[in-house]
Formats: C-alpha cells, structure tokens, sequence
C-alpha cells in the first residue's frame, strides 16, 4: 500500500512538472496546461475513486495487481517528466507572443475575401452535399464532406471572425462569411454525424476565440477543470438520463452522485488498462511498433492491407475478453502505454519528446498565423482524445485537421506579419 501511494504522489510530481513549464512568466502552453488537467484527471484521480470501490476487479472487469499498479505509475511518471523537460529545453530562449497579444494584434493580419476563393469553397460544399444526400453514405465523398470540407469551414469561420477585429472596411462582408461557415459547421459537424472528440474540440475552440479572456494561461485551467472535471460528467445527466427524477427534475444531490460515479466507469478506464497492458505483453511480448505501424498507415483500407494491425484498443480488448469480463473490444488506450507497448521505457519517452517537439513547432508557427492559432486552440482540447487514445482513430482524426489548417491559410489569408 504505501508504494503505490508513493507511486500516485510520482504522478502528481510529473503532472505538476509539466504544469510549471507550461505556466512560466515568459511563455504559457495551453496544450501543457490540458496535459495536466488530463493527467490529474485520467491517471490519478479516476484510479483513486476506482481503487476506493474496489480493489480487486478493476474498472475493465481484469483482476487488480499490486506490481502491476504501481509499474504503470512509473510509466507515466517517465511520460510526464520525459514531456516536461523536452518542452522546457525545446522553448528556452524561443520567441513566443501570448495569446493575449496575439489576440489584440490580430488586425495585422491580412484576411483575404476572394470571391473565387470563396465561391469555390461555397460550391464543393453545395455539390457534395447534393451527391451525399442523394443516398451516396459511407463512401469517400462522404467522408470528405463530414470531416474535410466541414473542417476547411470550421477554419474559415475562425479566421473571418478574427479578422473582424483590424479589416473594418470589409466589416460587414467578414461577418457574413464567418456566419455562413458557422452554419456550415453546425451542419455537419453535430452529433448526428459525428463523434464527440471530433466535435467537442471545435466547439470549445470556437468558445475560445469569442472570449479570448478564457485562452489565459490560469483562466484555461479553471476552464479544463470545469470542463472535465464538473461539466463533462454532469452533462451526461441530460445526454444519457442518468439518474434523473420522476419529476424529470435534477437535483445537486444527483449532479454530485453523477460526477462522483462517472469516474468509476469505463470512460475512465486508461489507467486500468495500463495493467492490463502488461500482462497482455507478458503473455505476447511486446509489439515491436506493429500498431503504430497500423496508425501511421490509418488511411490504408484493409481491403488493400488485409494484416494491416488492429488498434491497440481493439487489441486489448480482444484479450480482456478472453481472459476477463470485457464484453466489447471498443476500449481506450493512453498514448504512455500505446508506445510501451511497442518498445518499453525508451518508446514512452520517445513518444513524450515528439509530442513536446510538435506541441512547440505549432506554438510556434501559431505566433505567425491565424490559421494555426485557431489549430493550436483546437489541440489544446484534442490533446485529451490524443492522450486517452487509441494511437490509430486519434490520429486518424488529427491528420484531415491539419491539413485543413494548411490548406485554410492558403485560401484565407493573403500575408501574415509576425506580431511585434
């Protein structure tokens, strides 16, 4: 007992490292500060509501091990740590704007309202929504009208509405246009079509920008906080009816019931599938990067790769429901564990650097340019999906994002001068 607590306490200690370099005097990392909230939310508080019910059968029905509990700590402890300094090394001495400043200086940019542009945009969208509705579901036209073109509106919504701030000459024409995109992605970016962590970050990101105050380095913790902590869980409530009264009234006893039991379920289930992850190499070593392998070739059908790897979520469940309870093979698996399971200590630490190498190149190029100030608000919210994995749909999701960023400041933006 006493080591695994001490183990906890290791976790908070490299959560807390990631949250002092990701809050400096010169320099704040929204994506750091969700890694935190993330970490303390995922990896230690969910377990210690879980362990508290039941410390024999964890929360995916696998049997609970001291050994185990306490070595998946320590992998994420080498995670935290192993981001915390790479970031810390990787900004030093960087130039950085804050939000803020970004925020008030963004007049500078040069917002481009092209008719071609525009009605080339407004004219695949109308066409392909034409042959999707006319019956064509499940196709690639499809997917490149839910998740592509939806995306390109989601950026041009953004960079029209920022750009209200300096081009008071075309005031009324970047209204117009931010609008008509923003009913664009209330179109199809909705549940109906799409899942949460495709929508969830969109929308946040959206808030974001229209209060500019909540993308404050301390304000966007208490924002994660009341986001993931009170919100997220309370709203299921209404989602999914969870305890409501006969009245059809909720009452603050049931909010505090729900959130205390959401964490004891399997949305929460990324630390328990940490030591499930080790008795499942024990039994077939580790991958040696065959999963990755499948990720970073998501976009590969299988038709085409019939032994392309399954997720490592799919895989552990796989195995869950042959050696436990699981009844379904749809789990999560924390982007820690996903390169564990590849290649051990070294593959965390790996996975901890280019996630900080990214997180700064994008901070970075988010100094520069509106289209990846919107991206980089957009991460910051992502990075929960990301981290809770599996590695395969995240970055399936991610890839089309960035690339509709890419594209967006071509068609958006005629030149971008670098906030003095």
């Amino acid at each position: 007992m006493p080591e695994l607590v001490a183990s906890f306490f290791l976790v908070l200690t490299g959560a807390l490292a990631v949250l002092f370099v990701a809050l400096r005097a010169t320099r704040t990392s929204l994506s750091g500060v969700s890694l935190f909230v993330f970490s303390v939310l995922f990896y230690v508080l969910a377990p210690v509501i879980q362990l508290s019910a039941s410390m024999d059968i964890l929360v995916n029905t696998d049997e609970f091990s001291w050994s185990a509990a306490v070595y998946t700590n320590v992998i994420l402890f080498v995670f935290l740590l192993s981001y915390a300094v790479a970031y810390k090394l990787l900004t030093t001495n960087r130039s950085f704007h804050s939000y803020e400043k970004f925020n008030a200086q963004v007049g500078y940019l040069g917002v481009r309202v092209s008719f071609i542009n525009n009605f080339a945009i407004l004219g695949a969208f109308v066409l392909a929504l034409a042959v999707a509705f006319r019956g064509i579901e499940n196709t690639i036209i499809s997917l490149f009208i839910f998740k592509f073109l939806a995306l390109i509106a989601f950026f041009g919504a953004c960079v029209y509405f920022l750009g209200l701030k300096g081009q008071w000459g075309q005031k009324s024409i970047l209204l117009g246009l931010a609008f008509l995109f923003l009913l664009i992605v209330l179109l199809l970016k909705n549940p109906m079509f799409e899942r949460r962590n495709a929508i969830g970050p969109i929308y946040l990101a959206i808030g974001c920008l229209a209060l500019p105050a909540l993308v404050q380095g301390r304000k966007f913790l208490l924002f994660g906080i009341l986001v993931m902590v009170l919100a997220f869980p309370a709203s299921s409530l209404l989602t999914h009816q969870y305890g409501i009264s006969d009245s059809g009234g909720v009452t603050i006893e049931q909010v505090l019931q729900q959130i205390k039991g959401h964490y004891n379920d399997l949305h929460y289930d990324a630390w328990a599938n940490g030591l499930s992850m080790q008795k499942m190499i024990a039994d077939n070593g580790h991958t040696l990067g065959a999963q990755l392998l499948g990720a970073l070739l998501f976009f590969v059908p299988r038709s085409v790769w019939p032994e392309k790897p399954v997720s490592s979520g799919e895989m552990l469940g796989q195995y869950l429901m042959e050696n436990a309870s699981l009844w379904f093979s749809n789990i999560s698996f924390s982007l820690p564990f996903e390169f564990y399971l590849g290649f051990g200590l070294l593959g965390v630490s790996i996975a901890a650097v280019g996630m900080a190498l990214f997180v700064a190149i994008v901070e970075s190029k988010a100094s520069e340019s509106v289209v990846w100030h919107v991206f980089l608000i957009y991460f910051s919210f992502y990075i929960y999906f990301l981290m809770r994995g599996p590695f395969l749909p995240a970055l399936a999701y991610l890839v089309p994002v960035f690339f509709a960023c890419w594209l967006s400041g071509k068609v958006f933006l005629r030149k971008v001068y670098q906030c003095e």
